[in-house]
């Protein structure tokens, strides 16, 4: 298990890449997740996206004819990209500690491959406001930023005393770039409590 990895990291992880990698969010090994959370909105929901890296889910969204309200994230590095990427999207930069950064208008909260970053990630989640859509994916694999995954069903209820599950999902990724070209991402939705 790694640790909570500061805005800093990031930025570095971010501007090591060329933009070409970002490009085409159907291409990317990440697309069966962004798929299966646009198939829980509807089109009449605003989707804020918390955690939203360089911008690869909002392309998806406009693709899939999603409304994207706002993506947030506190690598300056990654909304840059983002904006670069998406120019008629909001992006900010913002920190999900910081319950100000949660006051927007939008209908789902999305926390697409976030959660496993941030040690206090139920504190985190108590800044949605009771009654909003939450959508968050959490990985059954390691890495050097996580610092938790998934290693049984049982331990999804992590969330269960702030959120009322609607569904979960366990969804295959293919990574033909890893060893093992192969990770597994649970996918939660329920409603804030």
């Amino acid at each position: 298990m790694g640790e909570e990895k500061g805005s800093t990291w990031y930025d570095t992880a971010y501007g090591s890449r060329s933009l070409d990698y970002y490009e085409n969010p159907q291409d990317y090994w990440y697309a069966p997740l962004w798929d299966a959370i646009l198939d829980n909105v509807s089109p009449t929901e605003s989707i804020a996206d918390f955690g939203c890296g360089v911008g690869q889910f909002a392309k998806m969204c406009e693709l899939r004819d999603r409304y994207y309200a706002r993506g947030v994230d506190f690598s300056k590095k990654a909304i840059e990209i983002a904006r670069l990427m998406n120019s008629d999207k909001d992006f900010v930069v913002g920190d999900l500690h910081d319950p100000k950064t949660f006051d927007f208008d939008f209908d789902v909260a999305v926390f697409c491959e976030v959660m496993e970053h941030i040690e206090d990630d139920i504190g985190v989640l108590g800044h949605v406001s009771s009654g909003k859509k939450v959508i968050i994916s959490l990985p059954t694999y390691d890495y050097k930023s996580h610092v938790r995954h998934i290693q049984k069903e049982s331990e999804l209820l992590r969330y269960n005393g702030i959120l009322s599950y609607t569904k979960t999902e366990l969804i295959h990724l293919h990574n033909g770039q890893k060893e093992n070209g192969e990770r597994d991402v649970y996918m939660i939705v329920g409603i804030k409590k």
